[in-house]
């Protein structure tokens, strides 16, 4: 009751919020100072500032009734054998929420609630030095927190049942189910149940699905193919969205000039996944988009995880292995966390998982450098971020039924042993970035250390496959590869090193 009460207050103007919550604050503030004081837990309903503040907020009569507050005759009072842990929980997200919104926190609310701050579940682990706040990192508070918001809304997508029902539509899912099935008998012992084996069975289900939406659905994009004239185009900036362009939730559009024709072809980015289920193209963002709802379609318990330096993926829940298994659809890649650091040479920071039930933390599972991970988030605090996550978990879970938070719950525990537990990698088996042009992936220093490849492989673009020939250059003088169609006066991609890019 004490964080769905909160939840109704701040669904107020902001200047209802403010005042209202204020008020709240300095009553509660008194209260955690002085518990024995009965002057600070009787508040006169007469009183002026209570009329103006408390009585025309919504939610804000609910957060004193779920403090303990009772109703007198002309007062509220908070009996004094009654314990103050809702009163804590109530003033401490009250805190939270004023803290997201950029308004002040009155200094005695905010003493009072200094020894409360770290009786969170911990998100990361120990030993994270503890920052100060400046008004240049609450600014990037406010940035991180609407991006938090965001996500977390955005999730709401993958559970609209005519989505899921348009992406079953799509998927072929008696053929996969029945390659997941053969895969299975393959493992099968005769003492396996039958609960057993469907565990199994949604297993190679998961990786057949990967591989469909990999290498039968979705197309990869760096450039799109001239509207006009079919040839080779180039980012030449943005383009205004149109009204169907917002409906989709594309608010970026790319503009590509062909080299050919010169005129201008749109890229709009959508971030719907329904719609990206026609599309069937982009970069990774619409990759996970798309393919995190075919999961949920499916019947996986999926999530996206955002990485903070720009990469998109799945992670889908085992009932096998009860854990989070990561599922990358731009690789056709399955459970394997170090691919980003490791593989690609990422310099990861954060990275965050988002469901309708909840917000992780999660970044501790694909780094096995978690002290050069640690030196490298400074967007926030780090017990900003744990009291925020657990304010949003508590709003998404604040209707579900006992048993299944309690199950959440459980997983969370799993999950922070898993986080603590350390990682080793022999830096075998993650190799560099695959998806995207090779020039674009090297701008972006995902190629990885392809000194230490057994191998490297050259994958065609669009142009190359409507051409149906792949065209490869290489100049003993410059040591470059160049990569081009059939105007060899048009670069693809230009290449440094002979044994970067060798059959070893």
């Amino acid at each position: 009751m004490a964080q769905s009460s909160v939840t109704t207050l701040t669904k107020n103007s902001l200047k209802v919020f403010d005042d209202a919550s204020h008020t709240i604050l300095r009553y509660t503030s008194n209260i955690l100072k002085d518990p024995k004081n009965d002057k600070f837990r009787k508040i006169k309903t007469t009183n002026d500032v209570f009329k103006s503040r408390i009585l025309i907020a919504d939610g804000a009569v609910e957060c004193l009734v779920a403090m303990g507050f009772r109703k007198g005759d002309d007062s509220y009072v908070l009996p004094s054998e009654h314990s103050l842990h809702d009163l804590t929980e109530v003033h401490q997200s009250l805190i939270n929420e004023r803290r997201q919104r950029n308004l002040q926190i009155p200094p005695q609310a905010a003493a009072s609630a200094g020894s409360n701050t770290n009786q969170r579940s911990p998100q990361v682990p120990p030993q994270v030095q503890p920052q100060q706040l400046t008004p240049q990192l609450a600014k990037l508070e406010e940035g991180f927190y609407a991006k938090l918001e965001t996500w977390t809304q955005h999730t709401m997508l993958y559970e609209q049942k005519d989505a899921q029902a348009k992406a079953l539509s799509i998927i072929p899912i008696d053929d996969l189910r029945s390659k997941a099935v053969a895969l299975a008998q393959r493992e099968k012992e005769s003492t396996t149940r039958a609960d057993q084996l469907n565990q199994i069975v949604m297993d190679y289900l998961l990786l057949e699905l990967l591989h469909w939406f990999k290498n039968s659905f979705f197309t990869w994009v760096d450039s799109p193919l001239c509207s006009s004239c079919g040839d080779r185009t180039t980012i030449a900036g943005n383009a205004p969205p149109t009204p169907d362009d917002l409906k989709w939730g594309a608010t970026r559009v790319e503009a590509h000039r062909c080299t050919q024709c010169q005129s201008v072809t749109r890229f709009p980015r959508y971030n719907q996944p329904s719609k990206l289920l026609e599309t069937r193209t982009g970069r990774c963002g619409e990759w996970a988009n798309c393919f995190t709802l075919c999961c949920r379609a499916v019947g996986f318990e999926a999530r996206i995880a955002i990485d903070w330096t720009d990469h998109v993926w799945t992670e889908v829940f085992s009932d096998r292995h009860q854990r989070w298994l990561h599922c990358d659809p731009c690789e056709d890649i399955c459970d394997k966390p170090l691919l980003y650091e490791v593989g690609w040479g990422k310099e990861l920071s954060y990275v965050i998982a988002f469901s309708c039930e909840q917000v992780v933390d999660v970044t501790w599972r694909y780094t096995a450098k978690p002290d050069e991970v640690r030196k490298r988030r400074q967007e926030c605090r780090e017990s900003w971020l744990t009291q925020t996550i657990t304010t949003l978990n508590q709003k998404l879970q604040a209707n579900i039924p006992t048993e299944r938070a309690q199950l959440l719950q459980l997983r969370s525990f799993a999950e922070i042993l898993e986080f603590l537990a350390p990682k080793q990698t022999d830096q075998q088996g993650y190799g560099g970035r695959t998806s995207g042009s090779l020039a674009w992936r090297e701008a972006r220093g995902e190629v990885g250390n392809t000194s230490n490849n057994q191998f490297f492989v050259f994958e065609p673009n669009e142009q190359d496959i409507a051409d149906k020939e792949f065209r490869l250059r290489y100049c003993a003088s410059t040591d470059t590869y160049v990569h081009s169609n059939k105007d060899m006066h048009h670069k693809q991609d230009e290449l440094q090193g002979w044994d970067n890019y060798t059959y070893q």
